[in-house]
């Protein structure tokens, strides 16, 4: 199924690989959106993993919410959509 959750993990995966100093610490898959829990030394790598999950053109990619704290950014990057 090309909207079902295996191909975002997909793409989630080749963006970390790309993206090496962000850590993902959990996600969930509900109703056709994967949400995802991530990690990294510096909020332009959580904004520059978006950009490389929206440039796979298969999804629509949201940063709902990033903290800063204790020299470490964390965030929530959400999924949408996929292929026809």
């Amino acid at each position: 199924d090309s909207n079902g959750p295996l191909p975002m993990l997909m793409a989630l995966g080749a963006a970390l690989r790309a993206n090496t100093t962000v850590q993902l610490s959990g996600f969930s898959y509900h109703s056709g959106s994967l949400q995802v829990q991530v990690q990294a030394d510096q909020i332009q790598a959580l904004d520059d993993l978006k950009t490389s999950l929206q440039q796979a053109g298969k999804f629509t990619v949201n940063l709902d919410s990033v903290n800063s704290s204790n020299g470490k950014a964390t965030g929530r990057l959400t999924l949408t959509g996929g292929t026809p």
